[in-house]
């Protein structure tokens, strides 16, 4: 169902074997590294103790991400631990991250999940079964063209805000010149001469989209919009036609999202509306 083909490999090694393969050795272990764009290990002297058990269980819960456990001293050596634990590689951002804190389940898969996709992902067709399946369900979009002379700086700008929102908001950048892209600009009321523009949209029942109060692509500004918006300070932005400007010059006014509020909810007037 739009997984790429690493996707449905990964998925039938862990329908058909171990939830985590064992790694004898340093060889096999980077082999596990370096044929996945994602891999976890699992660091353990003992490989029946209680952490490993933990680590295990979170393994089978997690369909596309391979996952090697091992007890090999040449194996701890290699990657630099000298006692237990967990570690995710990756061909993007940090390259790896250290898994810290209690050995659960859960911890785990909140580490795994916060990890395991870059910083920025770029919306494609090849991506969004990740983006619209994962657990993250508050989404920032930056809608940019590649086109324009600042884009890398913009997209820095973006990516740099990113790290303090792991595991809350899912950064999300969209070519807003490319033709496959349009719809999504007009589901944001967008149009591709208004880009760079930033929207943030939360995918639980009700669909809810936020716009930032400042146009400005800075990292400080995008991390006071998350901030504020993780606060509940940010009221959801209601797309709304242009109000014209004799809205008000005729007896039965003219009403648009912009002006809705203000209008039919006038304590001083009794109010009428037709939809």
């Amino acid at each position: 169902a739009g997984r790429e083909a690493d996707d449905i490999v990964n998925w039938l090694k862990k329908r058909t074997g171990p939830a985590a393969a064992t790694l004898e050795d340093a060889a096999s272990a980077e082999t596990l590294v370096d044929s996945n764009e994602v891999a976890v290990i699992g660091f353990f002297k003992d490989l029946t103790s209680e952490a490993a058990k933990q680590f295990l269980s979170a393994a089978e819960a997690v369909d596309d991400i391979p996952f090697g456990i091992s007890s090999s001293t040449d194996v701890f050596t290699k990657y630099q631990l000298s006692q237990d634990g967990v570690v995710l590689f990756k061909k993007f951002d940090e390259g790896r991250n250290n898994f810290e804190g209690d050995f659960t389940k859960d911890n785990l898969l909140n580490f795994i999940k916060s990890n395991a996709l870059p910083l920025v992902i770029e919306f494609t067709e090849q991506t969004a079964p990740k983006i619209f399946g994962g657990e993250i369900k508050t989404h920032i979009l930056l809608f940019l063209p590649k086109s324009v002379s600042d884009y890398q700086e913009k997209l820095d700008n973006f990516k740099n805000a990113a790290g303090d929102f792991k595991g809350k908001i899912l950064f999300i950048f969209i070519d807003s010149d490319h033709s496959d892209n349009q719809r999504i600009l007009e589901f944001f009321g967008l149009k591709k001469e208004e880009c760079p523009a930033v929207r943030l949209i939360t995918l639980e029942e009700e669909m809810t989209k936020y716009k930032p109060e400042s146009d400005d692509i800075t990292a400080s500004k995008i991390k006071e919009f998350c901030n504020k918006f993780l606060e509940g300070k940010i009221k959801p932005h209601l797309m709304s036609q242009d109000l014209p400007d004799d809205w008000d010059k005729q007896p039965v006014k003219v009403l648009v999202g912009k002006n809705f509020e203000e209008v039919a909810f006038d304590e001083n007037k009794n109010v009428f509306v037709e939809f």
